[in-house]
């Protein structure tokens, strides 16, 4: 209707403006010419009049097609769940979220200007750019190919302000990323699997058992390894559960005193009365410890071979020779990887890639981001603010499949005050409740101050849950009724829900609904990276850096 009415003024003015052009083209006028009075004082039709003619009526049908053409590709772009759009949040109501509200906070923490937040997307309703801030953890929701790596993974990767961690089962992110990666600062890429085998120049290896000092650090590793293997464990009897992992952290800590790496463990569960991990203990001043792995060798057959079964399997990772020369010095000397250095240098990136599913790294790719995030924890606890100077951000796409960390949930409510940015990806609720738990998973999507849902498979209970959160509209409903020839109108308030479980589960690709603290519900485009104009100059540039460094390498060699 209003590009209608658009072209409808336009038409008119043109037509009022061929006595002007006429006049101005002959020289019989310098100013406006007023058609009316023209006409009425019988100004004759000239061939000036008919060329003014012609160009208006070219203007206006050229104005026409791109009117046409412009609403039809905006038609194109449309999906049904677009008419609710105006009745969630927008403008005000979404005010943390938009840029002048974020570029004021992130001056107050003393961020550079051009880094803008963390990128959602952009409002349906005005397309004005969604994003969180440098203080927010978000949780994102989306099932198989709905471009998360395009609209949510690779665009903050690129416009990271700081060190940078991020996980996923596909190496094509390097493509896009790594060029820009590269010339902010070093590059890492753990890959046990190898599944970017194109990229082997920023390999590294990393010793799990460097950052067990502690039993308790122990302790931790085994939960991590327990976890990516075994998932939420739920009502099973735990008594082997909680065995396995006390005996396998033991045995981690036994190797860590030892001075040992990873594989030995494997090797001392796979001989159930191996003595070598007591004798360590005793040796070195930790004679309880060594006690309570005697006692665990010393149970009987079949509840021995339980425990040992169960620490053995979470460890089945080791199983691959590929997977094991990661986790020792390696033959072709790539560096060891340190948690600390990247956290606390500028703007290094470490990239984790895995597989999914039997034979997966995904344990070690866990207990890695887990170290990576811990380290991050320490350092901030340094400093005066109890905050990073830089944000550190961590992606884990694909967290359900390959970085099963067990205490996430508890770590997200405090993360971003302490300048660890978390961006957690999973494809459904469920996926996160396999991980985690009800109650963990329930803890983890609580405590995002941004939580975005991209639709794809979902639960009735889980899409009811955000239909609940989006809300209803109030309005008025008229009705006219005429009785014994008298008319009266009546006015009631009525209301409906904003999206219902069907709009949410047939949610069009490109269409996210974002959920923040503070904030209305709002309907959300994503816009992939190479859309993004800013993102595709960052990209280029970069680019350029990178080429010119390569071939002052090459002059200088």
């Amino acid at each position: 209707m209003v590009v209608a009415m658009g072209v409808l003024l336009l038409a008119a003015a043109g037509v009022v403006s061929v006595w002007t052009l006429a006049g101005w083209w002959t020289g019989t006028a310098t100013g406006f010419v007023n058609p009316v009075l023209a006409i009425r004082d019988g100004e004759p039709w000239t061939g000036a009049h008919t060329a003014a003619a012609v160009l208006v009526g070219i203007i206006v049908l050229v104005v026409i097609v791109v009117a046409i053409v412009i609403a039809a590709r905006r038609g194109r772009d449309r999906s049904p769940a677009d008419r609710a759009a105006a009745k969630m949040g927008t403008g005000s109501s979404i005010k943390p979220l938009l840029p002048a509200a974020l570029r004021k906070r992130h001056e107050r923490m003393g961020i550079p200007a051009q880094f803008v937040g963390i990128t959602v997307g952009h409002t349906v309703t005005g397309s004005v750019p969604v994003r969180a801030s440098y203080e927010d953890t978000v949780t994102v929701i989306a099932g198989p190919r709905r471009n998360k790596s395009a609209s949510i993974v690779t665009p903050n990767i690129l416009a990271a302000p700081g060190p940078l961690l991020a996980t996923s089962v596909k190496p094509d992110i390097l493509a896009d990323t790594l060029p820009v990666r590269a010339a902010a600062g070093t590059v890492y890429i753990f890959d046990p699997q190898r599944l970017a085998s194109a990229y082997r120049g920023h390999d590294c290896w990393w010793n799990p058992l460097a950052g067990v000092r502690t039993v308790e650090d122990a302790s931790n590793l085994a939960a991590v390894f327990a976890a990516a293997t075994y998932g939420a464990e739920g009502d099973k009897d735990p008594f082997f559960p909680q065995t396995g992992r006390t005996l396998m952290s033991r045995y981690l800590f036994a190797a860590a005193v030892a001075g040992e790496y990873l594989p030995t463990v494997t090797a001392w569960l796979g001989r159930e009365d191996d003595p070598k991990p007591i004798e360590i203990l005793d040796a070195n001043g930790y004679p309880h410890i060594a006690a309570e792995i005697e006692s665990m060798q010393q149970m009987t057959e079949r509840t021995r071979s339980g425990v040992f079964a169960y620490a053995r399997e979470a460890l089945s990772f080791l199983s691959s020779e590929s997977v094991r020369e990661w986790v020792q010095p390696h033959e072709d000397g790539h560096p060891e990887f340190d948690p600390q250095q990247l956290v606390t240098a500028p703007s290094d990136t470490l990239y984790l890639f895995s597989e999914e599913g039997p034979g997966s790294a995904g344990p070690l790719i866990a207990a890695l981001t887990r170290a990576v995030l811990t380290a991050a924890e320490n350092t901030a606890r340094q400093e005066p603010s109890g905050r990073l100077q830089k944000p550190f951000m961590a992606i884990l796409d694909e967290a359900g499949n390959i970085c099963r960390i067990p205490d996430l949930p508890d770590k997200y409510t405090t993360y971003g005050s302490r300048g660890i940015i978390v961006i957690t990806i999973l494809q459904t609720q469920e996926q996160g409740e396999q991980v985690w738990g009800v109650t963990g998973f329930g803890k983890l999507w609580a405590s995002s101050t941004v939580r975005v849902f991209g639709g794809g498979n979902a639960s009735n209970t889980f899409l009811r849950d955000l239909s609940e959160l989006i809300g209803d509209y109030e309005y008025t409903e008229r009705t006219v009724s005429t009785h014994d020839g008298k008319r009266s109108v009546n006015r009631s308030r009525k209301s409906e829900r904003i999206m219902d479980v069907s709009d949410l589960a047939s949610l069009a690709l490109g269409r996210m609904v974002v959920f923040a603290s503070g904030c209305r519900p709002a309907l959300v485009r994503s816009i992939p990276w190479w859309k993004d104009k800013q993102m595709a100059k960052l990209n280029q540039t970069a680019a350029a850096t990178a080429a010119a460094n390569r071939t002052d390498d090459a002059d200088a060699a």
